[in-house]
């Protein structure tokens, strides 16, 4: 069987091939640039590390509440304190890099690499400047659903005595 298509035909196929490839291109064109444009607005919602400590010094109380435990690991109640507030420089001094990274600006460390990983001595975690000391998931077992993922950089663990 013999395929005829006429002259005028394979013009009009030419001309839609063509519109699809010029669609095509525009339509590759229009996402690249609202993907990007959409990668840029998404950056620009995190706020500064600045931006972000002038946030939480305004949020934060001038007194807080602790609960204080001995070194047996036995609890001694709560205490009122004064909040410390120190700028960020000081931080800097006071914590090693990634102490500061995780606790002061909420970063975290790469899986099993903190020092207390795989502790299992009896003891008690403190938190090195009372800041950020890790992550809660909602991608954890049953019943809550939970998963808790703390930085040992942002704690200190002290042996029961």
């Amino acid at each position: 069987m013999e395929n005829k298509t006429s002259p005028q035909t394979k013009e009009t196929v030419g001309q839609t091939v063509e519109q699809v490839r010029q669609s095509s291109r525009r339509t590759f064109l229009t996402l690249a640039v609202t993907a990007s444009g959409g990668a840029a607005l998404w950056s620009l919602r995190k706020p500064s590390a600045s931006a972000a400590a002038a946030e939480r010094s305004v949020d934060v109380p001038s007194i807080v509440t602790v609960v204080k435990f001995s070194s047996s690991g036995a609890n001694l109640g709560k205490e009122t304190v004064p909040h410390i507030v120190k700028p960020d420089a000081e931080w800097k001094r006071q914590l090693s890099g990634i102490s500061y990274e995780v606790a002061r600006q909420a970063g975290t460390e790469r899986p099993y690499t903190g020092d207390s990983w795989d502790l299992h001595t009896a003891g008690l975690f403190r938190c090195v400047c009372c800041a950020h000391i890790g992550h809660v998931f909602d991608d954890g077992p049953q019943p809550t659903g939970l998963r808790y993922c703390m930085n040992s950089a942002a704690m200190h663990f002290a042996k029961f005595a």
